[in-house]
């Protein structure tokens, strides 16, 4: 029999609901144990670059210039060379009252004057939160979930290796309160396949996330929005 994984969990601190504000120093730690030996090493992702160069050991600070979306990923090593990781969003709000403030990693939304003649958003904005594990190369999917507005469309798609039949999957959001999950895709996906979720609503701007499995990091995020009646997502204004 082979060697047992280590297991890991990134955790931040102080928020409970993975939101903070940004130039706010925020703390993560992580929790690592190994059923057949001992963890020799954690290194952090926390910028989402797919390169574990961020931070060692089980606790990092950071603080993020921009509000948005990001994936922070924690990689746990065993003495044999075995790694684990693990992965979780976070959501870095426009302000501490977490109202939109420029454009950011995460596609949040510009609240100003010139967009205010645009379009209106979906408002408040969608979330979307992914959270897993990255095992032998797949990702294990243990949550895919979208907080939008109440009557808000949730289209998911899925292409490429691990997804189910049925690829595409149709929700409508009963309730603004409680995200929605897409359990269908909490599952192994293979590297290389992609995860697309469209949020959208009538006569307003909507939310387009693509997720791409990578093999050795947490899946690559790109945040974009959704022009009323339009498939092709484009940067948010």
């Amino acid at each position: 029999m082979g060697r047992r994984r280590p297991a890991g969990t990134p955790r931040d601190r102080p928020s409970q609901t993975s939101q903070m504000a940004p130039r706010r120093n925020v703390t993560f730690t992580a929790t690592a144990s190994d059923p057949d030996g001992t963890v020799a090493a954690i290194d952090w992702d926390i910028d989402g670059d797919g390169q574990f160069d961020d931070g060692t050991g089980a606790v990092v600070t950071r603080s993020f210039s921009t509000p948005g979306s990001r994936i922070v990923s924690v990689r746990a090593t065993d003495n044999a060379g075995v790694p684990t990781i693990a992965f979780r969003t976070i959501e870095v709000t426009g302000s501490s009252q977490g109202q939109p403030g420029p454009a950011g990693a995460g596609g949040t939304p510009t609240s100003s004057a010139s967009s205010a003649k645009q379009l209106a958003m979906i408002t408040p904005f969608p979330i979307v939160r992914i959270r897993g594990l990255i095992v032998r190369g797949s990702a294990r999917l243990s949550l895919l979930s979208v907080k939008a507005p109440k009557g808000a469309r949730v289209k998911v798609i899925c292409h490429g290796g691990g997804c189910p039949k049925k690829k595409s999957v149709v929700l409508r959001v009963a309730s603004g309160k409680s995200p929605v999950r897409v359990r269908s895709l909490e599952r192994r996906l293979r590297k290389g396949a992609v995860v697309e979720v469209f949020v959208t609503a009538p006569g307003r701007i909507g939310k387009y996330t693509r997720f791409t499995i990578r093999a050795n990091a947490a899946p690559a995020r790109r945040d974009l929005c959704l022009r009323p009646g339009k498939s092709k997502p484009e940067a948010c204004p």
